[in-house]
């Protein structure tokens, strides 16, 4: 069989809204409340041997089962696809908030867009409300999942759960709070929830024609549209 991967996540968000970690959390189930990086450009990271399902609905290929993945049916009649084996790819990029500065590729390109802001900090969800708002003016096609992070720091708290909610049913988006620090369960939940959306790609694969570059080539493309294809 050949290996696959899932491409077309990118978790994005002002800084110090805990981005990083979300991330780490899922990939390794490390948490390290001490180690702070702001994230230059996009950081690229890979979680290998991942499961995850696809009904048919969402998967553009046959319905044929593959080799290494199995079939079964949902309550609602819907085929699903388990694979197992595949690796995930994952985008982090730093909402700057400068106009001179926007990452459009993130709405176009992306097929997910986890958009976290911290709960600590009311100035990172008015962030990210413009962000949707620039997503809506763009039509992006891309699944948002609004997440509000560090949701363990009761203490700092300085966005309520309702008002998170009411940003997310205003622009009819997903939404959820947790905590890299301490919901395992829950980072790994949302990113179960957002595999369905991915893009399942064959890693051995080789893209030579224009119209079959990879999505890393056409975001740095988008990104860097002096450079060489």
């Amino acid at each position: 069989m050949s290996p696959k991967e899932l491409v077309g996540v990118v978790v994005y968000g002002s800084e110090r809204v805990g981005k990083t970690s979300l991330i780490t959390k899922y990939i390794d189930g490390s948490f390290n409340k001490d180690d702070y990086s702001q994230s230059v450009g996009i950081q690229m990271y890979k979680k290998r041997g991942v499961r995850f399902q696809v009904t048919s609905a969402s998967n553009e290929k046959s319905s044929e089962p593959e080799t290494g993945s199995t079939t079964d049916i949902d309550p609602g009649g819907r085929q699903l696809q388990s694979h197992t084996d595949v690796d995930i790819v994952i985008l982090e990029a730093t909402d700057t908030g400068c106009i001179y500065a926007r990452r459009d590729w993130v709405y176009i390109k992306m097929s997910v867009i986890i958009l976290a802001y911290s709960t600590t900090d009311p100035r990172t969800l008015a962030n990210a409300r413009s962000v949707l708002e620039r997503a809506r003016e763009l039509q992006s096609k891309a699944k948002i999942f609004l997440v509000g992070l560090l949701a363990d720091c009761e203490e700092k708290r300085a966005v309520s759960f309702s008002q998170g909610q009411e940003v997310a049913a205003e622009f009819e988006v997903d939404f959820r709070e947790l905590s890299a620090a301490v919901d395992g369960d829950r980072v790994n939940g949302l990113f179960a929830d957002v595999a369905p959306f991915l893009v399942l790609r064959d890693k051995s694969v080789k893209r030579t024609s224009a119209a079959d570059l990879s999505v890393w080539r056409k975001i740095w493309k988008a990104v860097m549209p002096w450079s060489s294809s």
